[in-house]
């Protein structure tokens, strides 16, 4: 009777480790409760299924038939008690059962062979009087208990994450699975079957290995479905993040495209205008600086309002980009009241000339709107050698000279 109760004790302890292990992985899998797992998440099953372990025992199903009767317990208990997806519920309970399975046939041939007993002579009921009959159930829980213990932490737990996001790597395991079980079924009719064979050495390594066989066969296809999930999902994140560059680099573009262009005028930006000008002076040998500025561009802010101020930049500005041909000359907004123009390949009395027609054009738009608008300029041919700040120089000085004349005109107004 005493040793009937240590074993019964064993049992139900090794089972609630089991238990305690399966409950764990399948909240890590499914959440993020992985350090405290809640009491009910163990105590409960642990009680359910170590009475329905004693009545399988009282009943004698046998080995496959306790399985079989597990089966649909453990996944009422992952689905309804601990809250899993369906899913993933019948494919934990599914693996427990080929684990399970597995590791009792595995320790009762290995047992067979090391204490040269029969394989019939390893069984699971609690009324065997050989103490190392039911020695086998308490090592595969406790294998069943480190297993799921292992793959609950933070790697493994990733790695089967992947698992779960997977299609057909999903079915392809759920294949191995049922496999896996249609194999140690017949295991495990065979082991209970064999008759007076059971106690021969060739018998005894034919089931170990099978065993082996079988468990190993479902950890690769396991391992290999991780794998092609793992690579599946990097696959899916390089896509994505294809995906971001390429609407990152759009949107880069687009904000350039605002960078290089000045919102109130619409020509080039200072910096954007001084490196178009570097670049075609690299490529053609004569060029023509001119600095524009606006004069009475303050008196206009003043007396008649910013907005007429605004008006006037957009004026000249579009004057100054006609007289320009596009994609070959620049023009730019240099500073506040300021614009640069580089006429590429032209000569100094063909840049004084367009000039004159900006004048002449800013003079009628003037009348038309109503508008005091006047230019001064000055124009600076960039000879071989010079620097780009010393064709600007010579061309400022003379910017300032015809500004000094119209500022003598109309003192009130230039400033």
């Amino acid at each position: 009777m005493t040793i009937k109760a240590l074993l019964l004790g064993g049992y139900l302890f090794t089972l609630f480790l089991f238990q305690r292990g399966m409950a764990i992985l399948a909240v890590s899998l499914d959440r993020e409760q992985i350090n405290q797992v809640p009491r009910r998440y163990i105590l409960l099953p642990a009680a359910i299924n170590g009475t329905l372990f004693i009545l399988c025992n009282m009943a004698k199903t046998g080995l496959m038939g306790n399985w079989l009767i597990i089966l649909p317990v453990l996944y009422l208990e992952l689905r309804y008690l601990m809250h899993i997806r369906r899913w993933l519920a019948a494919g934990m309970a599914l693996e427990t059962v080929i684990c399970g399975l597995s590791a009792m046939l595995f320790y009762r041939s290995l047992l067979a062979i090391l204490l040269q007993k029969p394989l019939y002579a390893f069984d699971n009921s609690v009324h065997s009087g050989d103490l190392w009959a039911p020695v086998p159930v308490p090592l595969g829980f406790l294998s069943g208990y480190f297993v799921f213990r292992r793959y609950a932490d933070a790697r493994k737990r990733q790695s089967m994450r992947y698992l779960l996001t997977g299609g057909y790597q999903l079915r392809f395991l759920a294949a191995s699975m049922v496999l896996a079980l249609v194999f140690l079924a017949m295991q495990a009719y065979l082991y209970e079957n064999i008759g007076e064979t059971s106690n021969e050495l060739h018998t005894k390594l034919w089931s170990l290995c099978s065993c082996i066989y079988i468990a190993l066969g479902y950890l690769f296809a396991l391992r290999y479905a991780i794998r092609v999930s793992m690579l599946s999902y990097m696959s899916d994140c390089n896509v994505m993040m294809q995906e971001d560059l390429d609407r990152r680099a759009r949107e880069e573009e687009a904000l350039l495209e605002t960078i290089e262009v000045d919102e109130l005028t619409g020509v080039l930006t200072r910096l954007t205008g001084q490196q178009r000008i570097l670049e075609a002076s690299q490529a053609h040998r004569r060029m023509c600086l001119c600095m524009v500025d606006l004069d009475g561009l303050k008196y206009v802010n003043d007396n008649l309002g910013h907005k007429e101020g605004d008006r006037y930049l957009r004026t000249v500005a579009e004057i100054l980009a006609q007289c320009c041909r596009q994609d070959k000359d620049v023009v730019c907004r240099y500073g506040g009241d300021e614009f640069l123009l580089a006429f590429v390949g032209a000569g100094l009395p063909n840049a004084r000339q367009r000039m004159k027609s900006v004048t002449a054009t800013l003079d009628q738009r003037a009348k038309e709107i109503e508008l005091p608008m006047v230019l001064s300029y000055g124009v600076a041919q960039w000879e071989a050698g010079e620097s780009f700040e010393k064709v600007l120089e010579r061309a400022d000085r003379e910017m300032y000279a015809m500004k000094s004349k119209h500022k003598a005109e109309t003192p009130d107004r230039v400033r």
